[in-house]
């Protein structure tokens, strides 16, 4: 395993270590972007200190998955209490409760070993806790915050009997890794204050070049420096590009592996990323970054650029800013945000097909389906039901439209029902009844703007769609494009009401549905 430059912090881990043999503290968490070299890190500290347990917990979608990975990390050192471990598992049907089994069973394997101190590492927890919490909330019906809020108390028991050296991994920015340890209840934070912080940040000028120059040997001190500027001290960049450089221009070497989509997976990851752990969606962010990358650096101008609403552009920027992917400043009364990492920028401005193509696949489809079949499942889990959404003065779930809309939905018609309903009629996407009530849907899912054509074909629709009982348009966004005002107006006065995709995610919440 190569290792450049982290001396300074392999000598924090191993004071932390000590410190928790001798009873002060047993918590450390290790965090900075994707790829700077934290799993690394903490697998040479690991092997230094004579091995451990390590959890990669990005990949565990559930509670059991994660149960699995513990009884195999703990059989290499007992595999009686890993037997034990299953044993009690296989009986528990409470996915918070086997949470708890695996996070205590490990603390238990820690006080066999006492002498030793027992490491054990969960790589990007914050990933699988966030999952985790979103599944047990909606099998239990609570709040989110109240599941994390006793997660994070039994975690925080747990580190506090100082059997085992917890060492979490974490690939977003400090100020968002604090927002989602943040309780809201009494606002505190029962986690953060157990452990110590140690940043993983990009190599500097001088370890980049070093790295350049340990891939490629008897590469020039010039062309290892240009490397070390472009990279921003990414490790893997570095090794792409060093291991690449055939002697001509390092640039036109970067451009090459541009366009050959070398870099792709590396950057598309840090901001999927982002854009899961928010309320916007993957073009969202790809549109305010690729305007960026165009040099527009305000929020007006992003949300001019764009179509984007501006509240939604300035959400996006912050979030961006939070996990230390851009910069902010005020100049001229103005604030402008600019990238930490050129290299991201440079990537961006090579890839605009490839992140339109991906852009389209993700507005598209949604959990693998159609937008209208997720509508029509949705609508349909509903059945029975009644559900109100109220707007607020920002217009974030009706868009203006409506003060309110509730839905006591009876029946959602199957695709061919709806086909003969609408014969001889330009088409909608959906039609469901309600006792009085039989509503008509259109499902758009795309990234232009809505329009008032789009709001005048649906009140047409409307119009000549036979119905004995009150007739309600309904018009979804489940998109990225902008909602013109004239659109907001069209709507008005046709009593149709838009429903955003902040909107149907509020439904889907209320219908203990997966949100989209």
């Amino acid at each position: 395993m190569l290792f450049v430059d982290r001396e300074a912090e392999l000598e924090a881990l191993k004071s932390e270590y000590e410190l928790c043999r001798k009873g002060v503290r047993c918590g450390v968490l290790v965090y900075g972007w994707r790829r700077v070299g934290k799993t690394s890190l903490v697998k040479h500290f690991l092997k230094n200190m004579g091995g451990g347990i390590y959890i990669n917990c990005a990949w565990l979608s559930n509670t059991m998955s994660l149960a699995s990975k513990v009884r195999e990390s703990i059989a290499e050192f007992d595999e009686t209490l890993s037997n034990i471990f299953w044993g009690k598992i296989s009986s528990i049907e409470d996915p918070e409760q086997i949470l708890y089994e695996a996070l205590e069973t490990m603390d238990s394997l820690a006080k066999k070993m006492e002498k030793t101190k027992l490491i054990i590492v969960l790589d990007e927890f914050h990933v699988f806790l966030e999952n985790i919490a979103k599944k047990i909330a909606r099998i239990k019906r609570e709040n989110i915050n109240t599941v994390k809020e006793r997660v994070f108390w039994f975690f925080k028991d747990l580190l506090e009997r100082k059997n085992a050296f917890w060492i979490l991994l974490s690939s977003i920015g400090w100020e968002k890794l604090e927002e989602l340890m943040f309780l809201r209840r009494g606002g505190k934070q029962p986690l953060l204050a157990t452990f110590r912080r140690i940043p993983i940040k990009p190599l500097d000028m001088e370890a980049s070049m070093e790295l350049a120059m340990k891939i490629r040997e008897g590469i020039p001190l010039d062309a290892a420096r240009t490397i070390a500027e472009i990279s921003g001290g990414i490790p893997p960049i570095i090794i792409t590009l060093a291991s690449s450089y055939d002697g001509a221009s390092v640039i036109r070497l970067a451009y090459r592996l541009m366009e050959k989509r070398e870099f792709d997976d590396f950057f598309i990851n840090i901001i999927k990323l982002v854009s899961e752990l928010s309320r916007r969606d993957l073009p969202a962010y790809i549109q305010v970054l690729l305007a960026l990358a165009r040099d527009i650096k305000s929020p007006t101008e992003i949300s001019r650029s764009t179509g984007l609403d501006e509240a939604a552009v300035s959400e996006i920027l912050r979030e961006l800013t939070k996990n230390e992917i851009l910069t902010k400043k005020r100049e001229k009364g103005r604030v402008l945000y600019e990238f930490r990492y050129p290299l991201m920028k440079f990537w961006l401005k090579t890839s605009e097909e490839f992140l339109h193509e991906i852009t389209m696949r993700d507005v598209s489809s949604l959990l693998g389906i159609s937008a209208e079949s997720y509508i029509r499942e949705l609508l349909a889990e509903t059945i029975g039901k009644e559900i109100t959404i109220w707007d607020n003065k920002l217009g974030t779930f009706l868009a203006g439209t409506a003060k309110e809309l509730t839905l006591k939905i009876t029946k959602v018609f199957s695709r061919k029902e709806t086909e003969k309903a609408l014969r001889g009629i330009e088409n909608a996407d959906i039609i469901a009844e309600e006792t009085n009530r039989v509503l008509i849907i259109e499902v758009k899912a795309t990234a232009k703007p809505i329009t008032r054509d789009t709001i005048a074909k649906l009140a047409k629709v409307i119009s000549q769609y036979p119905a004995k009982k009150r007739k309600q348009g309904i018009l979804i966004q489940l998109g990225t494009g902008k909602i013109s005002p004239p659109a907001v107006a069209e709507a008005t006065r046709n009593n149709i009401v838009i429903i955003t995709r902040e909107g149907i995610r509020l439904i889907a919440k209320k219908a203990n549905f997966p949100e989209p």
